[in-house]
């Protein structure tokens, strides 16, 4: 893993997400309207973490379902936990 890689939770935020986070940490809480696009673990852990810093935050997602490519993670055996990760 590259030194500007961060996992949180074990998932890859990437690195342009982190100095985003770290922005959003510095200002005010509701000072910024952030928007994610796709619904997968990145973007649901960067949603996250933005409102849970006072910000609002809409995402943005092509498919129905969300959580990105969890759904066809959760199929082998041993693996269902992997579905109910994005109602968590």
């Amino acid at each position: 893993m590259k030194h500007w890689e961060r996992r949180r939770r074990g998932v890859f935020i990437p690195p342009v997400l982190i100095l985003l986070l770290a922005l959003a940490a510095a200002l005010p809480a509701g000072y910024l309207l952030l928007r994610s696009a796709g619904s997968g673990p990145a973007g649901m852990e960067f949603a996250r973490t933005a409102a849970s810093l006072g910000h609002q935050v809409t995402i943005y997602e092509e498919n129905i379902r969300m959580g990105g490519k969890l759904g066809p993670a959760s199929a082998p055996p041993g693996k269902a936990l992997l579905a109910a990760a994005p109602t968590w």
